[in-house]
């Protein structure tokens, strides 16, 4: 049989729909979306963080979808160490996961974060800024042993706080029924916004911390006739406080500011 009853095939060039090819890197894209969604772990994009002098990274802001959200030890072969004001106002995110290697919150971090109600700190955790957790949706904190700075009103404004429980071992600060002091227990360091009804500050405390009882609930409090200071703003704004009982004389701010600002207009200091 010759070849011209069997011509060769001539071998055709494909086309190339560049159409379904953007079609198909979108697909992949979305595959990968609904799986970090399942999983809930955060995706750490250069614009969201920043390299430190000593190649660790700080995470400075989050754009994933919210709810439950864990905050890697690394990530790209780098250690993440810092998180700096990533979650501000963020009404998306309801838990936080922070994980071990982590060592410092800043400023206002979760300040405004209104769904925010479950937290877990890590065992590395050095400090607490000031306003980190403000105005959030949390019931109650563990605050690690290894935390050796809390900031001003580092939880004040959360309406839901009952308790701060400080882990044992911790060197610079202890919990009485929820309320944070230094290990001495001579400086009243945060009470639970949270918390409703009257408040007796336990005699011996010579000290209320600048913020301490920021944007609280309670209805009234006791002041033991130990107290030689109180820091300005350590009653900032209570809408709740109708009464101040001194059982000694009234001391002046220890740093020249108002201890009652924005205080109720009704208030009454006896």
């Amino acid at each position: 049989m010759t070849s011209e009853n069997h011509p060769q095939k001539v071998p055709q060039t494909r086309k190339i729909h560049w159409w379904a090819v953007f079609i198909r890197a979108f697909a992949w894209r979305r595959r990968f979306s609904l799986v970090r969604q399942c999983l809930g772990w955060l995706v750490l994009p250069r614009r969201n963080s920043r390299l430190s002098p000593n190649g660790a990274i700080i995470l400075t802001g989050y754009s994933g979808p919210g709810g439950v959200v864990t905050i890697p030890s690394a990530t790209n072969g780098y250690p993440v160490v810092s998180i700096q004001g990533a979650f501000n106002a963020n009404s998306q995110v309801t838990s936080v996961i922070i994980s071990n290697g982590i060592t410092n919150i800043t400023f206002a971090t979760f300040g405004a974060c209104l769904n925010l109600t479950n937290v877990v700190l890590p065992d590395t955790l050095i400090s607490i800024g000031q306003n980190a957790f403000e105005q959030t949706g949390l019931g109650s904190v563990t605050i690690p042993a290894s935390v050796a700075n809390i900031g001003e009103a580092a939880f004040g404004y959360c309406y839901n706080l009952q308790a701060l429980n400080v882990e044992a071992g911790n060197p610079y600060y202890t919990s009485v029924s929820g309320v944070v002091f230094n290990t001495n227990l001579t400086t009243l360091v945060e009470y639970p916004s949270g918390r409703l009804g009257p408040y007796a500050v336990p005699h011996g405390v010579t000290n209320i911390a600048i913020g301490a009882f920021w944007q609280s609930r309670l209805s009234s409090v006791t002041i033991p006739a130990s107290l030689t200071g109180i820091a300005s703003n350590a009653f900032y704004n209570c809408p709740n406080l109708a009464q101040v009982y001194f059982q000694g004389n009234a001391p002046s701010p220890t740093n020249n500011g108002s201890v009652f600002l924005d205080h109720p207009s009704g208030l009454i200091a006896y």
